[in-house]
């Protein structure tokens, strides 16, 4: 049976205590950098990397794009 899929942008503040999956939004399919950067209200150049899987800081707060596995818990 197929597992469904979405793409999720995650945050973490740079904290002390900050879990590392504070969800910021999801897409069922994967975003452009333009509908990232209209979430956070940020210049679109700022998150080109975010779509080729790095993690991108901006004002001390990281940002990464993956994608989940229904059913499934961590990284793949």
């Amino acid at each position: 049976m197929k597992k469904d899929k979405i793409w999720v942008l995650f945050s973490i503040a740079n904290n002390y205590d900050q879990p590392d999956a504070n969800i910021i939004a999801w897409w069922t399919k994967k975003p452009t950098v333009k509908a990232v950067a209209d979430i956070l209200s940020y210049h679109p150049k700022l998150f080109r990397g975010l779509l080729l899987g790095k993690t991108i800081r901006v004002w001390n707060v990281d940002y990464r794009l993956e994608c989940v596995k229904e059913g499934k818990y961590g990284r793949d």
